[in-house]
């Protein structure tokens, strides 16, 4: 199937690539000659942000996109909430207010007060609705707040990012344009992940709604509006207010139902309301008939306790539940009725008045734990799992350890030694107030939370105030929270195990570390805050060691921090990017100590702060030598008073610090004036403070090259540039991409920067360019910031440079969309003609990426020409890539002003080619309602519907048929719309096809028929549909040029199910191919060992050799399959001595596989026969084939070859694509002819 972008090496199809054109996957083969360019298919964009050529492989699929949707904790909440109890919510149904909802739409508002069962009821009516959806085809949403979640479950992103993902999912008519965004969205420097930001994919969503709407009637369900987060709420509301009214029809807009507590009150303008408190009482009498269980006591008595409650639970269901509970633990203790019933009058009335008297009743041997508890719980950059918290109290509580053997230890007496353990005194500590949450972690964890969001409220408002007053604390719990995790993370970190694993370069696996996934991403975060809070003098802040090891920590993580933990970062790189100016002051002063004097002698006299540097240097090295134990940070004082820690490189207080030390790092800033060059430039004289050592720290780099300077500037803080520059930090020297601060600056958009460093010393960085060529005026117009433009270019900046591949300004401002930057540009001298490699023009650029605006100041500016220049790369024109895009308002510019709707491109595709294949129904109606004609056909004969069936089209298959288009036209290699819609899955459309005459029975020119195109795809369903129309017999016809059948190809593919179908309706399973290979062999040499087992339970010979004298046993053991060797060894161990073709036995080839354990089982099975191993049949040497990687295989031997292997190829048998490795050359091997010619070729990727 030609593909509009290229995959590197992705032939046509699989079956294409099995006819003659060996399917290579991600390898190409790279011949002397030109590659045929049917094998290579245009690109859409040129190179990008370091992207080569962004082809089809860099493209997202369509489960990327999703991807870049999906979260794992979507709907954890919802799943959390509890069922409504039997006979509770009902009376919704029947409620005027939400009946006129159902019919009318618009907005409800469900309002009710903390705890008072607003989430069971949306559950409950979503369930309802749900249901009454399905016949009718509605689209029914929803979201669940949830602020003691994740980020993204209390944000306006995750609501849009679940909302759209569940859209897509109901709405087929959705998916094509969610597409079209994503590609105009993708961001290549970013390799190609989707990272959506809000007012995105708010207007993305509300889009496709508002489309969709017209369609079908569309419901959405969201829950807790109030635990949204603050930032995002107003800004909800208002998009919910919006949504509603987009559309005038009653009947069109969305029904959209909302619970909120009563606050925000007034903002939220609903056409429905029920006021929940008013409504529920009979829902509480029935919950309570359910719940409350006290067989020992009378009817008599027990109605009296109901009453009791019910008037005092005042409508709230989460004060009954605890109540009942406490009544149930009551009852359970052996308490009279009367004794409980006194207790409960007793009971507040209020939720907070209800937390305070569980806190109340934590004991005072308790306190210390359970404060500890809360603070992990209240502040925890994310939630924590269970075993989490466990170990981050565990550390805490203990005091300083040096291993995690000492923490572990079970004379420990703060040891929570397990989960089970730590959720029972979990529950015990917090009084019930902390318990398992609903969302899950990455590794499926369920985390710890508040078990109600007023809980959470009520700890941060008033309940730890409370615990500190029991603690007789100076300072507040909330006030030094961030320091004591701070430092639980970083004492985490530096335990012995951790350090050794790190020196090791061992994988630190999260099963091993359990804390060690939050301790590495978040001690700088919590570092971070105390500093701010002017706390930083107490966090142990960490050893150059220790840096290490958080480093080479992160490296095993996956979504670590990998922008700070970069190797060589340093505690002044940390201070730098995070604006950390007395942090910065400490570090450089104290070396400035460090570095002290040098005596008349030359000999360097070291401070005690520098000894302490010089011994944990010394550490280390002992410590790779296994002589010593790791270091670790004191202990710290039980009554929660965190006192400044001696240790290895720690920083003094600013006290202890000299005062003539002091006094110079403040330095003073003095203006002057001068004129040069007709320009008015101001220089900010800065007095220069530090010595010998402080020039070292702040002009240190880290692996990428980036100093403090780099990361101050990249991150916007000024204060702290001018810092490090009255340090002495160099402005203009370059990262390893050769990358300025100034550049850096002018990336991310912060101007007084940028001024700042061209006013000291930079003025000539904004001529200097990147390794890639680009200068700090690339970076501001790339990022979209005109006044750093302005600024550069009033500076001298000039607008004509490009990029070492050919990317001007106006063509990287073209592609980003910023129609400002454009015009400024265009009016200050830049060539709107002047175009990238391969031709790109600005126009072109444009309008790939649907920028109309910015298509028409080109044109209108003289660009008028170039919509009719194509690119030299693929041929295509602005109107090619349009088209290909989806960009309908663009497509009807372009035409209107001239482009030509019948222009093919290098390889014969036209735009309407390009719409088709892309899914542009609109763009397509369009084309041909102005000429476009749907029988112009490829280089290769494939029109419109070969490319529509073959990319999943269904509406453009029905309109290009209803337009003219033949079911029936072949390719020039007989390819049929049928076979290409069999080769890429697309059911429905075969479906159509076969309804409207295609034959299933049509074959390519090589032989290939739909049912083995599905076939080596893996399609089953479409396999039984064809079968079952008439395709029956086909399963037994092989391909021409290789003799597959059926079975052949979906052994060779791995396709289980596919397999045992063709078995069970009579694939005959020692049928043999062109080279002799049966389907065992095939499945063998590809190691499918589940589909080597069914092929052997359905009786395939075991012992059938090729052409070449290979039995599935041996090509399994070249191929280095462990599993399909262990496997057929069982069967074959008899014929352990045979010979292949060239004389080696099985032996010789386990030794040549690379894989130990392979050698190892023929060698046991060998020595079991009784057959002497000599000693070289025990080295296994390395393979220069690619074990299980390539899939580019020997046609001699079946190994697959490893990229950048060599290779012989004859360009006739076997349908023109027969390869011989070097050492099947070697050994005598050529091609079944015998008298071909052989090419050399090189595997490259």
């Amino acid at each position: 199937m030609e593909r509009a972008q290229n995959f590197a090496g992705n032939f046509k199809s699989k079956a294409h690539q099995l006819n003659g054109n060996k399917f290579y996957g991600p390898v190409t083969i790279s011949a002397t000659g030109e590659r045929d360019e049917n094998h290579t298919a245009a690109r859409v964009h040129d190179k990008i942000d370091g992207m080569s050529g962004s082809g089809q492989s860099e493209i997202l699929n369509w489960d990327e996109c999703l991807q870049s949707l999906a979260f794992n904790e979507s709907n954890d909440r919802e799943r959390y909430i509890e069922r409504q109890s039997a006979g509770t919510c009902e009376w919704l149904m029947k409620s005027p207010e939400y009946l006129r909802w159902v019919d009318e739409h618009g907005l409800l508002l469900i309002r009710g007060k903390a705890g008072c069962g607003k989430s069971t009821l949306l559950k409950f009516a979503l369930g309802q609705q749900t249901e009454a959806a399905a016949p009718l085809g509605s689209i029914v949403l929803s979201f669940f707040f949830y602020s003691s979640g994740t980020e993204l479950q209390s944000s306006a992103l995750g609501f849009f990012r679940s909302l759209l993902l569940q859209l897509l999912d109901q709405d087929e008519y959705s998916r094509p344009e969610f597409m079209k965004i994503c590609r105009k969205y993708c961001k290549p420097r970013e390799k190609l992940q989707l990272k959506w930001q809000q007012v995105e994919l708010e207007a993305h969503f509300q889009k496709l709604v508002v489309d969709c709407s017209t369609r079908r009637k569309i419901l959405i369900f969201v829950d807790a509006l109030d635990e949204c987060n603050d930032k995002d709420r107003d800004r909800l509301i208002s998009f919910i207010h919006g949504l509603r009214g987009q559309i005038k029809s009653r009947l069109n807009r969305p029904g959209i139902c909302v619970t909120c507590r009563p606050y925000p009150d007034g903002q939220i303008k609903a056409d429905f309301q029920v006021r929940l408190e008013e409504e529920n009482q009979d829902d509480i009498e029935s919950f309570m008939e359910h719940e409350l269980r006290l067989s020992d006591e009378s009817v008599t008595d027990i109605e009296e306790l109901k009453r009791t409650l019910l008037s005092k639970a005042d409508g709230l269901f989460l004060w009954l539940v605890l109540i009942i509970r406490q009544i149930h633990h009551m009852s359970g203790k052996g308490l009279s009725l009367r004794r409980i019933k006194s207790e409960l009058l007793e009971c507040p009335q209020k939720l907070d008045k209800l937390y305070e008297g569980l806190l109340r009743d934590i004991q005072d041997d308790e306190l210390l734990e359970a404060c500890t508890l809360f603070q992990w719980v209240c502040f925890a950059i994310r939630p924590l799992s269970l075993d989490e918290l466990r170990i981050a109290m565990t550390v805490y509580l203990s005091g300083s350890k040096g291993s995690l053997r000492e923490y572990e230890d079970g004379d420990n007496p703060q040891l929570i030694p397990s989960e089970a353990k730590m959720r029972k005194r979990m529950i015990h500590l917090s009084r019930g107030l902390v318990d398992m949450g609903s969302a899950k972690l990455g590794d499926g964890k369920a985390i710890v939370g508040f078990h109600h969001d007023t809980i959470r409220y009520f700890m941060l408002s008033k309940g730890l105030s409370y615990l500190n007053e029991r603690l007789h604390e100076p300072r507040s719990l909330t006030q030094i929270a961030s320091v004591q995790l701070a430092n639980t993370c970083l004492q985490y970190l530096s335990t012995e195990e951790i350090c050794l694993a790190c020196q090791e370069k061992e994988i630190l696996s999260r099963e091993r570390f359990q804390f060690l996934g939050y301790a590495a991403t978040s001690w700088v975060s919590h570092a971070v805050i105390a500093e701010r809070e002017n706390l930083g003098e107490e966090i142990s802040w960490p050893t150059e060691s220790i840096l290490d090891v958080w480093i080479n920590a992160c490296k095993s993580l996956e979504n670590s921090p990998s922008r700070t933990a970069t190797e060589g970062t340093s505690l002044m790189h940390i201070a730098a990017q995070f604006g950390l100016q007395r942090l910065a002051k400490r570090i450089l002063c104290t070396k400035e100590q460090t570095v002290s004097t040098i005596s008349t002698h030359g000999k360097l006299r070291m401070s005690d702060t520098s000894k302490s540097v010089a011994r944990d240097s010394t550490m280390k090295t002992a410590r790779k030598s296994g002589q010593v134990k790791v270091s670790t940070m004191p202990a710290r004082t039980q009554n929660l008073q965190l006192n400044t820690r001696e240790r290895a490189g720690s920083w003094r207080k600013s006290d202890e610090i000299p005062k003539e030390a002091r006094e110079r790092a403040v330095g003073s800033h003095t203006v002057k004036v001068s004129r040069g060059g007709g320009r008015e430039k101001v220089k900010m004289g800065l007095k220069t403070v530090g010595g010998k050592g402080s020039g070292f720290l702040v002009n240190s780099q880290n692996k990428r090259g980036d100093s403090p300077l780099h990361l101050a500037a990249e991150h916007g803080s000024l204060e702290m540039v001018i810092f490090l520059c009255q340090w002495g930090s160099r402005t203009t020297k370059p990262n390893c991409d050769g990358c300025t601060p100034l550049y850096k600056a002018s990336l991310n958009g912060h101007l007084e920067v940028v001024k700042f460093l061209y006013e000291h010393g930079a003025d000539t960085d904004i001529h200097t360019a990147s390794e890639r060529g680009r200068t700090p005026l690339y970076a501001a117009s790339c990022s979209g910031h005109l006044e750093i433009i302005k600024f550069l270019y009033g500076h001298g900046a000039d607008l004509h440079t490009a990029t070492k591949d050919g990317w001007t300004l106006i063509c990287i401002a073209s592609h980003s969309g910023y129609l400002e930057i454009v015009k400024f540009l265009c009016e200050h001298g830049a060539d709107i003609h002047t175009a990238a490699m391969d031709n790109w023009t600005p126009i072109c650029i444009a309008s790939n990426f649907g920028y109309l605006e910015i298509v028409k100041f080109l044109y209108e500016h003289g660009a008028d020409a170039d919509i009719h220049t194509a690119t030299k790369n693929n041929g295509w024109t602005p109107l090619h890539v349009a088209s290909y895009s989806g960009h309908l308002e663009v497509v009807k510019f372009l035409y209107e002003h001239g482009a030509d709707v019948h222009k093919a491109s290098n390889i014969g595709w036209t735009p309407l080619f390009a719409a088709s294949d892309s899914g542009h129904l609109e763009i397509v109606k369009f084309l041909y309602e102005h000429g476009a004609d749907v029988h112009t056909a490829s280089n290769i004969g494939w029109t419109p519907l070969f490319a529509a069936s073959d990319s999943g089209h269904l509406e453009i298959v029905k309109f290009l048929y209803e337009h003219g288009a033949d079911v029936h036209t072949a390719a020039m290699d007989g390819w049929t719309p049928l076979c290409a819609a069999s080769e890429s899955g697309h059911l429905e459309i075969i479906k159509f096809l076969y309804e409207h005459g295609a034959d299933v029975h049509t074959a390519t020119k090589a032989g290939w028929t739909p049912i083995c195109e599905a076939s080596i795809s893996g399609h089953l369903e479409i396999i039984k549909f064809l079968y079952e129309h008439g395709a029956d017999a086909d399963i037994h016809t092989a391909t021409k040029n290789n003799g597959w059948t059926p079975l052949h190809a979906a052994s060779y593919s791995g396709h289980l199910e596919v397999v045992k179908f063709l078995c069970e309706h009579g694939a005959r399973v020692d049928a043999s191919d062109t080279c002799g290979r049966t389907s065992l062999l095939l499945a063998s040499a590809r190691g499918h060992v589940k589909v080597v087992q069914q092929l052997l339970s359905d009786g395939a010979a075991i012992d059938i050799k090729d052409q070449y004298g290979s039995t599935p046993l041996l090509v399994a053991v070249r191929n280095g399959h462990e599993m399909a060797v262990m496997c057929l060894l069982v069967l074959q161990s008899p014929c352990i001595q045979f010979e292949d073709g060239f004389g080696h036995t099985l032996l010789w080839w386990a030794r040549k596989s690379g894989n130990t354990n392979v050698a190892e089982a023929v060698i046991q099975f060998t020595e079991i026969r009784g057959i002497k191993v000599g000693e070289d049949d025990l080295v296994v040497e390395a393979s220069s084939m690619a074990i299980g990687g390539s899939t580019a295989w020997c046609d001699i031997c079946t190994r697959f070859l490893s990229i950048g292997s060599a290779c012989h190829e004859c360009s006739i048998c076997l349908g023109g694509d027969f390869v011989i490795c070097l050492e099947c050359f070697e050994m005598g091997a050529r091609c079944p002819n015998g008298s071909h010619e052989l090419v050399w070729e090189e595997l490259v990727e």
